[in-house]
């Protein structure tokens, strides 16, 4: 029971690496309700070292990737809610060197090749 619950822990922290890196973050999240039912069933059971060792291995692996996605992902909003910031208007400094908001005005005209 340990050995099999233990192999389906690294398949699915495998499959989880997988999910990371081609950013399917719907399974990275039903990978993470699995996961906690594993480690918990692996922590009420004996388990060999050499296992143990691969199973931190493979978390090790996932850590960097889950940080960078979620850094990518923090940015991207970011990103996102700068041009919409510019699209809403431009800031400026004002002739006392305050920061003003120039409103952009929709001319109802658009670049077409």
């Amino acid at each position: 029971m340990v050995d099999s619950t233990a192999t389906q822990l690294l398949e699915l922290l495998n499959r989880e690496r997988e999910a990371i890196i081609q950013a399917d973050f719907l399974a990275v999240d039903h990978c993470v309700a699995k996961k906690e039912t594993l480690l918990t069933a692996l922590n009420n059971s004996p388990v060999v070292t050499g296992t143990l060792t691969k199973i931190r291995s493979a978390l090790e692996e996932n850590q960097p990737l889950l940080t960078s996605a979620i850094a990518g992902v923090q940015a991207a909003r970011t990103r996102v809610a700068e041009l919409k910031d510019v699209r809403m208007g431009l800031r400026v400094y004002d002739q006392t060197g305050q920061i003003a908001q120039v409103q952009t005005r929709n001319t109802g005209l658009s670049k077409r090749s």
